[in-house]
C-alpha cells in the first residue's frame, strides 16, 4: 500500500513505481508527475498505468491518483484487466485513458482527463470503457471508440475546449 505521497520525476525520471511482484498494488492519495516513460509500471509497460495478464483476469483500483506528462497512455486496461480509475486526475497523455483490448474494461468515475490527444478511448472491437460524472477537457479528441467497441455513459460527463467531441456512446450505465 502506497498512501499520501508525492513521486517526482524531476522531468528526467523513467518510472514512478515499478511493481514488479505481489498479489496487488494500492495506491491511494498518490501524486505522480515529471515521469517521461511510467507513473506506475506494472508488467514493464510505457503508460502511467497499464494492467494486462496472459491468464485469467487481472484488476485494477486507482483512486485519488494524479498522473500527468507521460510517454503513452495515462491508465490502459489491456488484455485480461478489469480496471476502475476515480476522483483522479490524468494530464498530458496519448490518452489519458484507454481500454485496449477486446474484453478490457476500464471504469472511470469522477476523473479529470486533461490536454491529451484522447481524453477516453476504447482502442479496438469488444474493448469496454464506461463514464460516470467525468471532466473531458481541453483534449485533442474527447472520446474515443472503435468500431465493435463499447462507450458507455451515465450521461453526466462534462466535455469543454475539446478540438473534437470524438465518438458518441454506444450505450448507457445505470447508476442505482
Amino acid at each position: 500500500i502506497l498512501r499520501g505521497i508525492e513521486i517526482s520525476g524531476a522531468g528526467t525520471g523513467l518510472t514512478g513505481i515499478h511493481f514488479t511482484a505481489g498479489q496487488s498494488l494500492i495506491v491511494d492519495n498518490v501524486n505522480i508527475f515529471d515521469i517521461t516513460q511510467s507513473a506506475i509500471d506494472v508488467a514493464l509497460t510505457a503508460a502511467g498505468i497499464k494492467i494486462h495478464t496472459t491468464a485469467g483476469t487481472v484488476g485494477l483500483s486507482a483512486d485519488h491518483v494524479a498522473i500527468s506528462h507521460v510517454g503513452t497512455n495515462g491508465v490502459e486496461a489491456a488484455a485480461g484487466a478489469l480496471g476502475t480509475v476515480s476522483n483522479s486526475t490524468i494530464f498530458a497523455a496519448s490518452n489519458a485513458v484507454a481500454a485496449t483490448a477486446n474484453g478490457a474494461t476500464l471504469n472511470v468515475d469522477n476523473t479529470e482527463l486533461l490536454s491529451s490527444l484522447v481524453g477516453a478511448n476504447a482502442t479496438v472491437a469488444g474493448a469496454i470503457l464506461e463514464l460516470n460524472n467525468n471532466s473531458i477537457y481541453f483534449n485533442n479528441t474527447a472520446i474515443g471508440g472503435a468500431v465493435g467497441s463499447q462507450v458507455l455513459t451515465a450521461a453526466n460527463n462534462k466535455l469543454s475546449g475539446n478540438a473534437s467531441p470524438g465518438a458518441n456512446p454506444s450505450g448507457n450505465v445505470t447508476i442505482k
